[in-house]
């Protein structure tokens, strides 16, 4: 078998803890414009070299932690990786892929102006989202066939 690379089985466990805040930091700064005010550093505006202004990264370190944590828990090694593993996994991938490219069209068709914008936010993250929730239930459906063949 023809190995795939992926993060050790405990680092499912790290995704979590960086999921988790960062799902919530997520939440509060796209719903509620919450800055965490020592992430305010000074920038320089594009007009002017010379105008100081100033840039929180809040959203930066949400989608960070938000994307780290998703990457994580989707491609950690589980306890026992074998054949029908790494074929599920790549049907939940390929799934993923489909579904992102639909939703995607569906909302240059359907969605316009500032909200389009929203919607792309939300969008970087579908890919892995989708792949865990096709992925999980993959192996439940082969859990459950293997128990009820026994």
């Amino acid at each position: 078998m023809q190995s795939i690379y992926l993060f050790p089985h405990r680092a499912k466990q790290i995704g979590w803890l960086l999921l988790i805040p960062g799902l919530v930091l997520g939440i509060l700064v796209m719903y509620f414009d919450f800055e965490i005010p020592f992430l305010q550093i000074p920038m320089r505006s594009n007009p002017s070299l010379f105008e100081a202004k100033d840039e929180n990264f809040t959203n930066e370190l949400a989608g960070l932690l938000l994307m780290a944590g998703l990457m994580l828990m989707a491609f950690s090694r589980r306890k026992e990786e074998d054949e029908l593993t790494a074929h599920m996994r790549l049907d939940a991938l390929l799934w993923a892929v489909y579904a992102n490219s639909l939703v995607l069209v569906l909302c240059l068709l359907l969605v316009y102006g500032t909200n389009f914008f929203s919607v792309l936010v939300y969008n970087m993250y579908t890919v892995p989202v989708i792949y865990l929730l096709r992925f999980q239930y993959l192996l439940h459906r082969a859990s459950t066939l293997n128990a009820t063949a026994e």
